[in-house]
């Protein structure tokens, strides 16, 4: 028995159990209003060619993976909801997860990061990001934010390229995905300053690559 409670309590099981417990009701549900819209709408891409994906838009949005994604969805899934509920069931999960493993690298505390895991999980205001369809690219967005805040902390702090690597391509997926991740070279030189200890001209260094990506997105998006 006690085996099996360790088993239960270790972060990745206990928060998928908490994640099925809370949100499992959100199977029941149908399609919102927003969703039939992006249905209707992403079924067929908008954009003729690769290019006007990336260019400046009427709704002054920029967000392509979120188009192509949606599209995918549509394509695959059809009107069937509950395979969407699902994929944001276990999007919102990698979230959680995430969360908990930047908090004990923040702490070095596996108690207190499980526990902000859990409260964040639990939080009521999480319910209409699990249960709306169209939040699934947001999920997507804060997750590769995630990923790639893990392997940046991680190129800091061994210096291996393959970590920066992978931290600059999540980086890529997040800020094509939803445009509040732009603030991530920003996020990240915060990290690098206050978790890392560097001096800002160091920390300043290390987030070249991620502000040009940045800068380069926002002059395609908005000159072509």
């Amino acid at each position: 028995m006690s085996k099996f409670l360790r088993f239960c309590v270790r972060p990745e099981i206990l928060l998928g159990i908490l994640c099925l417990l809370t949100y499992f009701p959100t199977f029941h549900s149908e399609f919102k209003i927003d969703d039939f819209i992006y249905a209707g709408r992403s079924i067929k891409l908008q954009y003729s060619t690769v290019v006007d994906l990336f260019s400046h838009s009427e709704n002054q949005h920029f967000n392509p993976i979120n188009i192509i994604f949606n599209s995918i969805l549509f394509k695959l899934f059809g009107k069937n909801v509950v395979f969407f509920h699902l994929l944001n069931l276990l999007l919102f999960y990698m979230n959680c997860f995430f969360l908990y493993w930047i908090c004990y690298v923040m702490t070095k505390n596996k108690n207190a990061s499980l526990w902000g895991a859990i409260l964040f999980c639990l939080n009521p205001l999480n319910a209409e990001i699990v249960n709306q369809i169209v939040f699934s690219t947001v999920l997507l967005a804060a997750g590769t934010f995630q990923i790639s805040l893990i392997y940046y902390d991680r190129y800091l702090r061994d210096n291996r390229k393959r970590d920066f690597v992978v931290a600059l391509l999540c980086a890529g997926l997040s800020i094509l995905t939803l445009e509040t991740s732009w603030i991530l070279p920003f996020y990240f030189l915060a990290w690098a300053c206050l978790i890392r200890r560097m001096n800002f001209k160091n920390a300043f260094k290390s987030v070249l690559f991620f502000l040009g990506i940045v800068l380069t997105l926002f002059v395609a998006w908005y000159f072509i």
